[in-house]
């Protein structure tokens, strides 16, 4: 009888733990290029969406930067469907991270215009929420591209390392 107690216990705490997990949600702040304040739930509330795209980015990844014009021919059909984009730059170095900024500024000025809201996560505090970044110490890991699907709620759908999974993902999204 107690090993069949200890037992329940054991399944109830892992399903604690792995409900917990599966609850989790992924609303962030943050600021734009320009230095804007970004609220992810702010944001909900003024687009009225269901789903959000957020597609992490570095100036130095190449299929990042050749994934922009997809997204940015893709986005008015997205809005149509109540879906928004959100892309968050990640500095490839903590230690340009500033310096890094105004390249980042500059190439979505200059290279390409998206539509959709861009962050700079200097402090890759979002990146570390999502699990795209690990900062420990001096040094930072960045795993890039990385595209997440959030619900509503703010809890991941899907995740790819490939846009365009996501984009066909969406496409069945009613």
């Amino acid at each position: 009888m107690k090993k069949l107690v200890l037992f329940v216990i054991a399944m109830l705490l892992t399903l604690a733990v792995f409900g917990a997990e599966k609850e989790k949600t992924y609303k962030f702040i943050s600021y734009d290029l320009n230095g804007n304040f970004f609220n992810m739930k702010d944001f909900k509330e003024k687009t009225k969406a269901k789903y959000f795209v957020v597609d992490f980015f570095s100036i130095v990844c190449e299929p990042c930067k050749k994934a922009l014009p997809d997204w940015e021919k893709e986005y008015p059909e997205m809005q149509k469907k109540g879906i928004e984009m959100v892309l968050v730059s990640l500095p490839s170095d903590k230690m340009k991270a500033k310096d890094e900024k105004s390249l980042v500024k500059e190439y979505f000025t200059t290279t390409i215009k998206v539509s959709f809201p861009v962050m700079y996560d200097l402090f890759y505090a979002v990146g570390d929420k999502f699990g795209v970044s690990k900062t420990e110490k001096e040094t930072t890991t960045v795993e890039v591209p990385q595209v997440f699907l959030l619900d509503s709620e703010f809890r991941i759908i899907k995740k790819s390392a490939n846009h365009k999974e996501i984009i066909d993902h969406l496409k069945k999204l009613k």
